[in-house]
C-alpha cells in the first residue's frame, strides 16, 4: 500500500471531507472484497482522523488498485494540528489500520511523505463560500 495524496473534497460549517487516496497491490490470484477499512491518520505527528470505512471495496487480482477513501475531519477536534498543514505541500504521514476480508482483520501500516492537494486557506475559503451560497 502507498498513500499518493490527500485532497479536499468538501467543507460545511463544522466538518471537511478529504479524499485519501491510496494505491494498494493484492498479490493474490483472487480478488479480495474489504468489508471495512480502519484507519489512524496522523499528519506531521498530529491525529487527524481515526475511525472505519464500511463500504465494499474490492481489489483486483495481482494488480494495483486505486482506493478514494472520504474522511471526514471535524474542526473542533483538530484545529490545533490545521496550522501545520499549511507551512508545506509536503507533510509526513502516518497511516495505520486493519482492513476486514472476510471473518479477518489484516492490520497495515505506512509511513512517509506525501504532496497534499488543494489543502490551501484560499480553497478553504473557496469551498466556505460555496457552502454559504
Amino acid at each position: 500500500m502507498k498513500f499518493l495524496n490527500l485532497a479536499l473534497d468538501s467543507i460545511d460549517a463544522e466538518s471537511a471531507t478529504f479524499l485519501v487516496k491510496l494505491d494498494v497491490f493484492n498479490p493474490n490470484s483472487i480478488g479480495l472484497p474489504l468489508s471495512s477499512i480502519g484507519y489512524d491518520l496522523k499528519l506531521n505527528n498530529f491525529r487527524f482522523a481515526q475511525g472505519v470505512i464500511k463500504k465494499g471495496i474490492s481489489l483486483a487480482a495481482k494488480k494495483n488498485s486505486l482506493l478514494e477513501l472520504p474522511i471526514r475531519v471535524e474542526f473542533a477536534k483538530v484545529a490545533d494540528g490545521m496550522d501545520s498543514l499549511f507551512q508545506s505541500r509536503n507533510v509526513n504521514y502516518d497511516l495505520a489500520g486493519a482492513v476486514g476480508v472476510g471473518p479477518f482483520r489484516v492490520p497495515y501500516s505506512e509511513k512517509g511523505i506525501v504532496e497534499l492537494e488543494n489543502i490551501t486557506q484560499k480553497s478553504l475559503i473557496d469551498k466556505a463560500l460555496e457552502f454559504l451560497k
